[in-house]
């Protein structure tokens, strides 16, 4: 997010907290979740694992979409009053 948007990751407190400065946490996300994976999808399983995977991912970023989209009507029809 900070290269993306060019900002401080300093002052990203919730970045700064979950994610970690200079040694961030995705690499270590990844790898227990590679991990979990491994353990709990058997190999004859992970082509479905795979769709329910992205499935689920597509059903949250449309909800997020969904909390973005209600935000902004509340905050046109606020200006509107």
């Amino acid at each position: 997010l900070a290269s993306r948007y060019d900002l401080a990751k300093e002052k990203l407190s919730y970045f700064m907290t979950h994610v970690g400065g200079d040694d961030p946490a995705e690499p270590y996300h990844v790898a227990m979740t590679s991990k979990l994976i491994e353990k709990i999808v058997p190999d004859y399983q992970l082509e479905e694992f795979e769709k329910k995977v992205k499935l689920a991912y597509q059903c949250h970023a449309g909800w997020c979409q969904d909390v973005i989209n209600l935000s902004m009507q509340s905050r046109y029809l606020r200006e509107a009053i």
